[in-house]
């Protein structure tokens, strides 16, 4: 865990903050058998559940940046307008170059500086840890790697 002041904590709070309440209780009130996901599928509540529990298991492609999720699933955008396709590249630029700003006014990417810092090691690794061993998690801390975990972290928690 990052301390309160710490330059990392306090970029990705302001983007997190409640959002593990939120999606717990999100998903009791919208996914729960006979609620409003499970009623607006095809799928069986065994179906839903099943998918969830693939998610939670790590299965899929969780630390790929939205565009090649995007290039990935071979959708052309000319041809199906699609609103995440539309919209999401773009604001995904928008959120990396902002947490590249904000990493670099602290840290030296050149040296990489974000490898070398004791505290920041410790929080990639905890978050290595918690990770699925089919997760594509990064192996190696570097500036780079933290502004692409970083980013995608905050992209998937406002977009």
């Amino acid at each position: 865990t990052l301390r309160p002041d710490h330059p990392v904590r306090r970029l990705t709070v302001p983007h997190s903050f409640r959002t593990n309440s939120i999606n717990h209780k999100a998903a009791y009130s919208l996914v729960g058998e006979g609620e409003l996901v499970h009623r607006a599928t095809a799928l069986t509540a065994d179906g839903l559940k099943a998918a969830f529990d693939a998610r939670r298991a790590g299965e899929g492609d969780l630390w790929s940046t939205p565009s090649a999720k995007m290039d990935a699933q071979g959708v052309d955008a000319a041809d199906v307008a699609l609103a995440l396709h539309e919209d999401g590249k773009g604001f995904f630029e928008v959120v990396a170059k902002y947490v590249r700003a904000s990493l670099a006014s602290v840290y030296d990417y050149e040296t990489n500086e974000c490898g070398a810092n004791a505290e920041l090691v410790a929080f990639f690794e905890a978050m290595q840890a918690k990770q699925a061993t089919s997760s594509n998690f990064p192996a190696t801390l570097t500036c780079e790697t933290l502004e692409d975990v970083l980013s995608i972290f905050i992209y998937q928690s406002t977009a």
